[in-house]
């Protein structure tokens, strides 16, 4: 079979009229590959990472509530108004009356 010049291998033009070589399909394929995981992973990262904070804000908030309510007490404050105010509740509230208590 006589070759005409022409290589079945390459790909149609593109939008533009471009060809894009066969040697270079599979290292394209594989660098588009490469960036469209690169930027999936660094999303997944991002929002590992925005939900990490979050957690940890809302830890800290919580031990920040709890460290007050142990406080209270010795205020003058009594346990209704403790839940009132800091919103926790009163299970936890004995509990720590119960470790301030046993400390």
């Amino acid at each position: 079979k006589r070759n005409s010049g022409h290589n079945n291998d390459t790909k149609e033009p593109d939008e533009q009229g471009r060809r894009e070589a066969p040697f270079s399909r599979s290292e394209n394929s594989e660098t588009k590959f490469r960036t469209v995981m690169d930027d999936y992973l660094d999303a997944e990262r991002e929002e590992i990472r925005k939900e990490v904070r979050e957690k940890g804000r809302k830890e800290g908030c919580d031990e920040g509530r709890e460290e007050i309510a142990r406080n209270m007490p010795a205020m003058n404050y009594n346990w209704d108004d403790i839940i009132k105010i800091t919103g926790i509740s009163y299970e936890r509230l004995r509990e720590l009356a119960a470790l301030t208590l046993s400390s």
